[in-house]
């Protein structure tokens, strides 16, 4: 999904199908290549997942104080503040991730990627 969403793609790796790019990638990189950048996806999801539930119970308890226990306007704000709470955690994570998975990336692992992007980029 990373490839094919790719704009500016070189030629050898354009791929007709999902299908196409599976068999084609396994036959050129190896089954590994697929898997590039998930370690720290998996190492994160957790933490970024907890993160969401404790900010989202801390929120609907403290806007249940104001708005009453079930208000669903308290439910929207708990949820939405989460959500941004998750994001954060996920979404560089997920920006390593399909770097790593980028065709012909350069990156030696998650944590190389991770060093490289703050270094050259840094926080935004």
């Amino acid at each position: 999904k990373t490839r094919m969403m790719a704009v500016n793609t070189p030629i050898e790796m354009r791929y007709t199908s999902m299908l196409n790019a599976f068999r084609s990638i396994m036959a050129t990189e190896g089954i590994r290549s697929l898997w590039r950048g998930m370690p720290m996806v998996f190492t994160c999801a957790g933490p970024a997942h907890g993160a969401y539930f404790a900010s989202y119970e801390a929120a609907k308890k403290h806007t249940g104080a104001r708005l009453g226990r079930d208000n669903p306007i308290g439910h929207m704000i708990a949820g939405g503040g989460a959500s941004l709470v998750h994001d954060a955690v996920m979404t560089p994570v997920d920006a390593v991730k399909q770097r790593m998975q980028k065709f012909k990336s350069s990156y030696k692992s998650s944590w190389h990627c991770s060093k490289s992007m703050l270094k050259e980029e840094g926080v935004r």
